[in-house]
């Protein structure tokens, strides 16, 4: 039985470690990037609904695990509140790849400015566009 215990110390002191670890943390990716006219193809169908958002700026943030993030300041054009969701917006990858974001839902007061951390899961290709369609 004593052989046993220095193992869940080990592991706790493990895990510990993980917790803490720098490359987890989420870094701004070169704003190059924002300003980089991307012409990747994408089908109609697969843009993002129209809503009452507009994207004010946009940052891209990422980590040494590949996990992808975007940082958004979004206006709510409309003068009641509205929830941003899954299907508003829509990211590019350098890979010419797409994805939305798999469980946005955040409301927004009618004619407030908010910032939003929306992650994008893991990819070696760093995000290059977001796109969002306003009314």
């Amino acid at each position: 039985m004593r052989s046993l215990l220095p193992l869940p110390l080990l592991l706790s002191i493990q895990l510990f470690a993980h917790d803490s670890d720098p490359s987890g943390a989420l870094f701004f990716d070169k704003p190059i990037a924002n300003s980089f006219p991307a012409q990747f193809e994408i089908e109609e169908d697969l843009y993002p609904e129209q809503s009452s958002f507009r994207v004010l700026e946009v940052a891209f943030l990422s980590n040494e695990q590949g996990e992808r993030w975007a940082m958004v300041n979004v206006f709510n054009t409309a003068a009641s509140p509205r929830s941003i969701a899954t299907n508003h917006v829509i990211v590019l990858f350098a890979d010419g790849s797409h994805r939305k974001q798999k469980s946005l839902s955040k409301r927004v007061d009618g004619g407030a400015t908010e910032t939003i951390l929306i992650p994008f899961g893991i990819s070696k290709a760093p995000l290059v566009k977001l796109l969002t369609r306003e009314f």
